[in-house]
């Protein structure tokens, strides 16, 4: 708990100091749509950014993301390119730039001050998509959309280390739309009114509901699942729930970098006639690995798509659309 509070009153100085404006949060002349939470790891950050590109793209909207690029070896600004890396530019925006087929641009900079400049200066975009964003306060979005896992609302869990919170609860404040997500699909009006209740919004404050739908794919089992992303278990949950076995279970940590034996592991699953299962942002890392080429073509990829529950998606959507319109110099949207 010591260190609890030691973080504690760090963090809230620095928070306390934008919020003086003794720290300058810059805003830029580009639309931003910032995307994070207040814990470490799992809301679905990347699979909700892909989602409102979608949106956007569908308002005709020129839209670019920037991250920050965790995990890669490389510094300064980078936009994703055929060819690149996980080590190059980090899983999740290798992630985006396939999902996308390279159609919208992905970039990374750990200063994101830097990032939105050589955005704007090189791409042009309408928007730009902040993700995983919400404490780098040196940057004053458009919109700030605040995700929590429905598993672990950030209102019940406590700060690092002794929980997962990056900062003080009170963070939430700063968020114009709130999304819990990961619910399960059957969610009911009254239970999604009592965690409304116990987060308490602002009276400004959006609150939606999400969930995960899992994409269809053809698999056979038993597989071999590699994972190596925050929270496996809905996966595990949702083999099971499809009758598929899992003979074998590869976890590994969040973004994490495989080693060599871990990918002759892989490898010998493979050669076993056995399926090899993986998620779309772990199969980014292992197809830029040492992995043989007749492995990785093995490997069946699960995908996943959130969905917004309640038929509220238009709403959301316009939400989004709304902030982007009040704010916008430079483009029109319908």
């Amino acid at each position: 708990m010591i260190l609890s509070s030691i973080y504690l009153a760090i963090t809230s100085i620095r928070n306390w100091m934008f919020d003086r404006q003794w720290l300058e949060e810059r805003t830029f002349q580009t639309p931003t749509i910032c995307i994070g939470n207040l814990a470490v790891g799992g809301t679905g950050k990347t699979p909700h950014t892909e989602l409102f590109v979608e949106w956007l793209l569908e308002n005709g909207l020129h839209t670019a993301t920037l991250s920050r690029g965790y995990g890669r070896k490389t510094k300064g600004y980078h936009e994703v390119k055929a060819g690149n890396t996980a080590e190059e530019v980090g899983d999740e925006p290798l992630q985006m730039f396939t999902h996308f087929e390279g159609k919208v641009p992905v970039t990374v900079c750990e200063d994101r001050r830097k990032g939105i400049e050589q955005i704007e200066a090189g791409l042009h975009p309408d928007v730009i998509i902040l993700d995983d964003a919400f404490q780098h306060r040196y940057v004053k979005p458009t919109v700030r959309i605040l995700l929590t896992d429905y598993a672990r609302l950030y209102c019940d869990d406590s700060l690092l280390p002794y929980g997962r919170l990056r900062e003080s609860r009170k963070g939430a404040r700063r968020a114009d739309i709130i999304i819990v997500t990961k619910c399960p699909s059957a969610l009911t009006t009254e239970e999604s009114e009592k965690i409304v209740s116990k987060l308490h919004p602002l009276r400004q404050q959006k609150v939606y509901f999400s969930t995960i739908d899992y994409i269809p794919i053809s698999i056979e089992s038993p597989v071999v699942l590699i994972t190596g992303i925050a929270q496996p278990k809905h996966l595990l949950e949702q083999l099971q729930r499809e009758g598929i076995v899992v003979q074998k279970h590869l976890s590994f940590p969040d973004h994490h970098a495989f080693t060599a034996k871990e990918l002759k592991c892989i490898e010998e699953a493979g050669q076993q006639g056995t399926t090899l299962l993986t998620t779309a942002k772990d199969f980014s890392r292992l197809q830029s690995s040492s992995l043989s080429p007749e492995t990785i073509q093995k490997i069946k990829i699960q995908q996943i798509s959130p969905r917004i529950l309640f038929g509220v998606e238009n709403d959301l959507k316009q939400t989004i659309i709304n902030h982007v319109r009040k704010n916008t110099r430079n483009c029109s949207v319908d």
